[in-house]
């Protein structure tokens, strides 16, 4: 499922939430693929929030629903970088795909506006959007 309005991660998990759901984790290259394919037909120029962040421990990703460590990885070349704004005093800590880099990985602030990607089991009657 897709939150197709820019948001940040925080309010992004709200919007999960309120459609019975989660942020989406990505255990695996299948699963990777499942999802590139998916967002490729629907929202092929866009950003996407996940379930991951590196807030708690830096450089150390978890998947926040499950609290399972990130062991499968796409990140792109140069990520994660855990860039510092000055600007803003935020660093890079939440994980999202980027469309115009294949749904290759990357860390951005979470702060950012971007779409949220949810998930839910089949049976949680949540609601499909985008």
């Amino acid at each position: 499922m897709v939150v197709p309005v820019n948001m940040s991660w925080a309010d992004g998990w709200v919007m999960c939430k309120a459609m019975r759901s989660f942020p989406v984790e990505i255990d695996s290259r299948d699963e990777q693929l499942r999802v590139y394919g998916f967002l490729q037909r629907h929202h092929e120029r866009s950003k996407f929030w996940t379930g991951s962040t590196d807030l708690y421990v830096n450089m150390q990703w978890t998947w926040m629903t499950s609290g399972n460590a990130v062991t499968y990885t796409n990140w792109v070349d140069g990520q994660p970088d855990n860039n510092y704004n000055n600007h803003t005093g935020n660093w890079d800590t939440c994980l999202v795909l980027d469309m115009s880099r294949q749904a290759g990985w990357s860390d951005e602030q979470c702060e950012q506006a971007n779409y949220m990607l949810c998930e839910a089991d089949a049976m949680s009657g949540s609601i499909l959007v985008g």
